[in-house]
């Protein structure tokens, strides 16, 4: 029993030799990180720290070291699970907490995000910091804006030239059309005090590019790019105006070159998706959209919606009617199954069954497959091959091919190939006897070159084509068509709505005049039944409007209007004749996977017939 004492004390002694050797290396290994991250090495520092914590996982100091050490080199993803740690150690802690919402901010974690940062403001309500950044992230959602649109109204109240409040509150009233007179202001306060400021100056030239002025926006980009040339905020607005312009690949160039100095700008990854789509790699726009975090605008849904439609398969259904006084009149279903084949083909396979009313009622069917291509980023081209038959007659082999070369972003080549019904009257459509023979079954036999030009600096655009071929048909001549197309236009309002106004021509010439029917008198050879001058000019001024119904419906309507000269059989060439086009279309979103398109087409043709066609198409995406 007298040994007892002196074995406690043995026991004491032991234990407190056994707990100071563990807390010494820790105490130094601590000392070591303070001393590794005091100079700058940071890995060296995070190493250190972790160490700590495997064998003391609660050393606030530690998470802290651990946090700092991985944001100061880039690693600020894997700081997280420490600072959770530590706001669980110190949930008082209100820059710990700030910091926390922030990346979780940046990592899309909304909601996490504000309930943070909601937090900290909360802890110290008087830093401004703490309430810019919160009303930041309120400010990405529209339910949630007006909130933000009071923070900083009150922060400004208090503090009416504080720049970053300015500057924040500048950029939410920019992305309404109605308050960017206002945003404007607050860019303007901010010049006055710091003329030099990028933020100010970047902001004032998105609103300008928003307005129209993309020419002295991009003065302004390029001014702010010529004095810090890796300026996030400019390489995006410039990227957006190339974009605008048509200069896809060079913005595309440039967008990168933001993506690269700031590969977590989620505004910048949205600004590429765009491009690529415009582009048309869908599968690049969907892999950049992915990325993007903290961003629910309507621009980033509209483009999340086309995305998925180009890359998925449809199914559509229609009804198209024509009216051209019972010359040849018809209604037609339409049924069709669109998929996509890999990432740069579309598969799409149709049927069409028609029932003509006019002189005589008979049925038609028309069935055709479809195969459109991107072989390379400046091609795309179009092939398809159809079959029509009729009552009675023999059908009828169809199809055509087409390809768009794309020069530079400004210049292009189109060339074409096609083979397909003259639907003109009876008699070029269905066929007819005449002195025992049959004729008609009209086809067009065609092929063109064309190209066309556009500034989008300046808002013009051009184009020329010839077209060259023969229509031929049953115990029909062969009739050689030729023919130059021209138009010149220009957009006098890009947006909201986009207004075109432009002046066109076209001369062509027939071989003969195959006007003719059955029983008129003439040879049998020329009966072909469809309108061909053997000269035939056209002067027409065009104007064109589209736009949009809110975010689910686009619209567009316009016409041409202008003279003629045709010599046929029973017109002069010097005979001046009216000539007018008009077409009016919808397209509604009526939901996330439906489309319905409405249109209305008039056609007065060389003033030989007026037609009329009206069509309706329901699209659902699979």
């Amino acid at each position: 029993m007298k040994r007892l004492p002196a074995l406690c004390l043995s026991f004491l002694a032991a234990s407190f030799c056994v707990q100071f050797a563990l807390a010494a290396p820790q105490s130094s290994t601590l000392d070591q990180a303070r001393a590794a991250a005091a100079t700058g090495h940071y890995d060296e520092a995070s190493r250190l720290f972790k160490q700590v914590l495997a064998a003391s996982p609660d050393n606030t100091e530690a998470l802290g070291g651990l946090t700092d050490s991985l944001v100061a080199t880039g690693h600020w993803r894997d700081a997280v699970p420490a600072l959770q740690h530590l706001d669980q150690l110190q949930p008082g802690n209100a820059a710990r907490i700030f910091q926390l919402g922030q990346m979780q901010s940046w990592l899309g974690q909304r909601a996490q995000a504000l309930e943070l940062l909601k937090r900290a403001t909360d802890l110290d309500s008087a830093n401004m910091q703490y309430q810019e950044y919160y009303a930041e992230v309120l400010s990405w959602n529209d339910a949630t804006r007006p909130q933000a649109v009071e923070i900083f109204r009150a922060v400004l109240t208090a503090h009416p030239n504080d720049e970053n409040a300015l500057l924040s509150y500048a950029e939410i009233l920019s992305w309404n059309g109605a308050t960017r007179s206002q945003a404007l202001e607050s860019y303007k306060k901010v010049l006055a005090q710091d003329p030099g400021n990028a933020r100010a100056l970047t902001g004032e030239a998105q609103l300008l590019s928003w307005s129209g002025q993309s020419a002295q926006a991009m003065e302004i980009y390029r001014k702010v790019l010529a004095a810090d040339p890796n300026n996030v905020a400019a390489l995006r607005g410039e990227g957006e105006i190339l974009n605008w312009r048509g200069k896809h690949r060079e913005a595309l160039d440039t967008l990168e070159q933001a993506h690269g100095l700031a590969p977590d700008d989620s505004a910048t990854m949205l600004d590429l998706a765009q491009t690529e789509y415009d582009l048309g790699d869908y599968a690049d726009a969907r892999t950049y959209l992915q990325q993007v975090k903290g961003i629910d605008t309507p621009e980033y849904q509209d483009l999340e919606h086309n995305v998925d439609h180009a890359l998925g398969p449809y199914i559509e259904l229609g009804y198209v009617g024509r009216r051209d006084g019972q010359i040849l009149d018809y209604d037609s279903a339409q049924a069709l199954v669109s998929m996509p084949l890999g990432l740069s083909n579309r598969l799409t396979v149709q049927y069409q069954p028609y029932r003509f009313n006019s002189m005589r009622i008979f049925s038609s069917n028309y069935y055709d497959v479809a195969l459109d291509s991107r072989p390379s980023e400046n091609v795309t081209t179009h092939f398809d091959v159809g079959a029509r038959t009729y009552p009675g007659v023999s059908s009828q082999i169809e199809g055509g091919f087409d390809a768009t070369f794309k020069v530079n972003p400004s210049f292009q080549i189109r060339t074409t190939a096609e083979r397909h019904w003259d639907d003109e009257s009876l008699v070029s459509t269905l066929g007819a006897e005449t002195g025992g023979v049959f004729v008609g079954e009209v086809q067009t036999n065609l092929a063109s070159i064309g190209g066309s030009y556009s500034n989008s600096a300046h808002h013009y655009d051009m184009s020329l084509t010839y077209t060259d071929g023969a229509y031929t048909g049953e115990n029909l001549a062969s009739n050689r068509r030729w023919s130059v197309d021209g138009n010149f236009g220009k957009s006098i309002r890009g947006d909201h709505p986009y207004i075109r106004i432009a002046y066109g021509f076209t001369y062509l010439s027939f071989d003969h005049d195959a006007e003719f029917y059955p029983g008129s008198g003439e040879p049998p050879r020329v009966t072909g039944g469809y309108y061909s001058p053997t000269e035939f000019l056209l002067n027409y001024a065009q104007i064109t409007f589209s736009g949009n119904f809110g975010r689910h419906a686009k619209w567009d309507f316009g016409g041409t209007s202008g003279a003629q000269n045709a010599q046929t059989t029973y017109t002069s060439f010097s005979d001046v004749q009216f000539a007018s086009t008009a077409s009016a279309h919808l397209t509604w979103n009526m939901t996330g996977s439906d489309d319905l398109r409405l249109g209305y087409d008039y056609l007065n043709t060389f003033n030989a017939f007026h037609r009329h066609l009206f069509f309706v198409t329901w699209r659902h995406y699979l």
